[in-house]
């Protein structure tokens, strides 16, 4: 999904929607049909493998494992191309499993209570300066201490 600036009303608008094409209607905008074509092949592209006609069924499958390994950290997997794409691996998204989320939502999660520790640290620092506690931190109470 791509956007532009309305250039009367310096707001964003999505390529292809009604207001989008009522500006190029009017010729507010112009179209650079060279330069989407471009933006368009270059993302699908990018990871598009042919496949040769006498390959085998077990050939293909070596070949999207290979690109699978790529594509990996990208959250994609290599498939077969339906359509325009027919005779071609391409990329598509992949859904992430349980334990994939499960994992992120855990490193996230021990992320933000170091950063709430680092935070709680900070806090008593400028209390001390600010002579609201003494020097052992007596005195002065964090807002995570009522949780």
């Amino acid at each position: 999904m791509q956007y532009i600036t309305n250039p009367q009303t310096m707001r964003p608008v999505k390529i292809g929607s009604a207001t989008y094409n009522k500006l190029v209607r009017t010729g507010v905008l112009h179209i650079d049909k060279t330069a989407v074509q471009g933006i368009n092949s270059q993302k699908t592209s990018k990871f598009q493998v042919e496949i040769d006609p006498e390959a085998t069924a077990e050939d293909v499958e070596i070949a999207k494992g290979e690109l699978d390994v790529q594509l990996e950290p990208q959250m994609k997997h290599a498939v077969r191309g339906r359509g325009k794409n027919k005779g071609k691996l391409v990329a598509r998204e992949k859904v992430p499993t349980v334990p994939q989320v499960a994992e992120a939502t855990l490193s996230l999660r021990k992320k933000a209570k170091k950063a709430d520790h680092v935070l709680s640290t900070l806090e008593q620092r400028i209390a001390r300066e600010l002579g609201l506690c003494d020097t052992n931190g007596e005195g002065w109470e964090s807002d995570e201490s009522d949780q």
